[in-house]
């Protein structure tokens, strides 16, 4: 990602100038004094801006959730259990069988999409391989021919991708030209509760990664896939409480933004 340039380079440049004037052998000292004070002034500010990781970088934001109510300029919202309220989160609560969705009403030829978690709980304890995960998702494409990134949990357990923990981070994609159009799973436990979930797309493959903090590198999960896709595809959100037919358990998490960069700005 692109970064905010240091302003150290004034600094630089003031006590070059500084080097310059004082080589002089007949200067008068004191005459430059107020100069002299000022830059010393300069240095102490400067010294104190934190390091680049602990500053806002220059991140093509999507949306970041400052406004209230959700933006129907950047989103198709489909179902009523997201609520933008102004606090600078998208926020998601739901129990029971419901199919909640935000699709961008913009759609990419390619881009590096990531979408920033919060506390996310929820009450699962379904048994693995049955569909009923509580699942937030990062997606990219349409009905019956996307991919997806998704933070989900079942019953913790010793068998399966579940482990012993419950949650798990899931790549699951959709082929339409197979019969049924099959959903295809790549699973492995995560207990991640807020951390970031990235997909990259550089207009023929998509790859797929994760990260719990800014200073953590970015780990690749799943395989790399062709979709095979046409034209431009929309990126989507997705709040699932529990599989596709449960009423029984609840899901909450809050997001803190969507950024879409170029797929040629470097992710480390």
């Amino acid at each position: 990602m692109d970064q905010v340039e240091p302003k150290w380079s004034c600094i630089k440049e003031g006590m070059i100038i500084m080097k310059q004037r004082t080589a002089c052998p007949l200067m008068n000292l004191s005459k430059y004094l107020p100069l002299a004070l000022f830059m010393l002034v300069l240095f102490c500010q400067c010294a104190t801006v934190p390091p680049l990781d602990q500053r806002n970088s220059a991140a093509n934001f999507y949306d970041d959730f400052s406004g209230i109510g959700i933006d129907p300029s950047k989103w198709v919202v489909i179902g009523d259990r997201f609520s933008q309220p102004g606090d600078g989160f998208l926020h998601f609560s739901a129990t029971g069988r419901t199919f909640q969705m935000l699709r961008s009403q913009t759609v990419f030829s390619s881009g590096v999409f990531t979408m920033s978690i919060l506390d996310y709980w929820c009450d699962n304890d379904a048994p693995h391989s049955q569909q009923l995960g509580s699942i937030v998702g990062l997606g990219l494409g349409t009905e019956g021919h996307y991919v997806r990134i998704e933070r989900g949990q079942v019953r913790a357990g010793p068998m399966g991708y579940s482990s012993n923990i419950g949650g798990y981070l899931e790549v699951n994609w959709i082929v339409p030209s197979e019969p049924g159009s099959r959903l295809h799973v790549d699973a492995s436990p995560s207990a991640i509760t807020s951390g970031f979930l990235q997909i990259r797309y550089d207009g023929t493959r998509v790859s797929f990664f994760y990260r719990t903090s800014v200073t953590q590198a970015w780990t690749r999960v799943g395989p790399i896939l062709t979709p095979g896709w046409t034209g431009p595809v929309p990126i989507f959100i997705q709040g699932l409480p529990g599989g596709t037919w449960s009423d029984r358990y609840t899901l909450r998490f809050r997001l803190d933004s969507v950024e879409v960069d170029p797929i040629s700005v470097s992710r480390q």
